[in-house]
């Protein structure tokens, strides 16, 4: 619900955004073009749905909608990162198993660090810090571990995956919005 709802304002909020006149646009706040190129979703959103000569400026005056709905993209993305008692970590374990899942939470944390350490992003250092110390125990047994679950369920777990992977993976080098 929260990646819908927050696709549905991010596009509403860039469609309207390409819509502005010049006088309502300084009422609106001012990004740096560098926020449309630390996300893939929302560098391929503002390339598809922006006029071209917005995504020239070093700054852009975008509808508050642009901020809510790629703050709720960044929110659900940070919860889908697939370690501990996370909703990605649940989801992972879910398709793949206990230890299966604990190998991929730890690969996920190793490059959550690696991206933190040598990239420029804080957030995921501050919440790959958090989810070490806080989220980190193991999750409390369901009461029917033997059942997989239906491909439908894998499949909106995978889907639910690429979205947390295409808004927290920056836009290539060289490949600006």
């Amino acid at each position: 619900v929260g990646f819908v709802l927050s696709g549905i304002a991010l596009v509403a909020g860039l469609l309207m955004t390409g819509l502005l006149s010049s006088d309502v646009a300084d009422l609106y706040p001012r990004i740096p073009m560098s926020l449309f190129n630390s996300s893939l979703l929302l560098a391929t959103c503002a390339k598809t749905l922006l006029p071209q000569q917005l995504l020239q400026q070093a700054t852009i005056s975008v509808h508050p909608l642009v901020v809510v709905g790629y703050t709720g993209f960044l929110i659900n993305a940070l919860n889908m990162i697939p370690f501990g008692r996370l909703d990605g970590g649940r989801i992972v374990k879910s398709i793949v198993g206990r230890t299966t899942a604990n190998t991929i939470g730890g690969f996920a944390l190793l490059i959550q660090g690696f991206s933190s350490v040598f990239g420029d992003n804080n957030l995921l250092l501050i919440w790959g810090l958090i989810a070490i110390f806080l989220r980190r125990e193991s999750e409390v047994p369901c009461l029917d571990e033997v059942t997989e679950p239906n491909e439908v369920r894998n499949a909106f777990g995978f889907v639910l995956l690429l979205l947390m992977l295409f808004t927290l993976f920056p836009l290539p080098t060289g490949t600006g919005a």
